[in-house]
């Protein structure tokens, strides 16, 4: 089948040979995006899929010239609403547009490669036919930049089979969700906003008793942030104080006020760690110091005071 994005197609979107794609929504998020590399991801997805939904979270955003196929749709959120919001206004689209039984989800920094859905499909099939209730599956994180598998300092996972392990959360791009456990354990939560979002919907699934999955068998290539260097063994990536007053904030707030579900020990005890090692290093040691320590305590300061929402509306 052809893979172009004009609306040209060789056979039915709904044929045999695509049968996998029928039940399967994308949503893509972006972000001030580079539109040829985004295309070329489309060109990538477009065959594994049904339906493609592109959210823009850049302010005054336009969709590109020329237009995408007719099973792309282009939401202008024309602001910064975060991911959390952009990723549930997605999963209204693809409900829209009907017949859809999993959502999958990606940035715009993920490099997607041939297949990918039809394995995590099976391996959704496969995993339910043994019992288990998955909410979600997706592979295994390939960071570019160091050229190795990502596994979360001090996650915990146990293997299920060979090939599969349960987590606790998964990083957002490439997770296949099943809209019948989404609904069940509810969207994502857009107070958080851009942080710790794929954390908490994680530990909310598991707590109502479903399943969180790994694909060991499948590296999907990403750029975890902009490399930084490597301090006490720990390699910082280049974050903004934007960013860095969302990872304070959320992390406080996760830690101080969440309940229903409870963050898990592993993460309490990684944040408890990491949270003073990043702070001296972010207002000690990088550049745009004295920003960096603003937003971090700012960050701080509403996690106690249990604010959420984007910063703007916070000061």
């Amino acid at each position: 089948m052809s893979k172009t994005l004009d609306g040209r197609r060789s056979e039915d979107v709904f044929s045999t040979a695509s049968l996998p794609r029928c039940s399967v929504g994308a949503v893509v998020v972006l972000f001030h995006p580079d539109w040829a590399q985004t295309r070329r991801q489309l060109e990538a997805l477009v065959d594994q899929v049904a339906h493609i939904v592109l959210v823009d979270n850049t302010p005054d955003s336009r969709a590109p010239a020329p237009g995408l196929s007719d099973r792309v749709s282009y939401l202008a959120m024309g602001e910064n609403t975060g991911i959390a919001h952009a990723q549930n206004r997605g999963v209204q689209e693809c409900e829209r547009i009907g017949r859809m039984r999993f959502v999958v989800f990606f940035d715009q920094d993920s490099e997607i490669p041939d297949g990918l859905i039809a394995a995590l499909l099976q391996g959704y099939s496969k995993l339910t036919e043994l019992g288990h209730r998955v909410a979600a599956i997706g592979p295994r994180p390939f960071d570019v930049h160091r050229q190795q598998a990502h596994t979360p300092l001090f996650s915990i996972r146990r293997r299920v089979g060979s090939r599969f392990s349960h987590v606790s959360h998964l990083l957002s791009s490439g997770t296949l969700v099943s809209l019948e456990a989404f609904h069940v354990i509810g969207p994502f939560d857009e107070n958080l906003f851009i942080d710790s979002v794929d954390q908490e919907w994680g530990w909310r699934a598991n707590s109502r008793g479903w399943l969180c999955i790994v694909d060991e068998s499948f590296r999907l290539r990403h750029r975890m942030g902009s490399q930084g260097p490597l301090v006490m063994g720990l390699l910082f990536t280049v974050s903004s104080p934007a960013r860095l007053y969302y990872q304070f904030r959320n992390s406080v707030r996760l830690l101080l006020y969440y309940r229903n579900p409870h963050p898990p020990l592993h993460w309490i005890f990684k944040r408890i760690l990491m949270l003073p090692i990043k702070f001296a290093y972010y207002s000690l040691f990088s550049s745009s110091r004295l920003q960096n320590l603003k937003f971090m305590l700012e960050g701080a300061i509403d996690g106690v005071a249990n604010r959420g929402g984007p910063w703007s509306s916070n000061h």
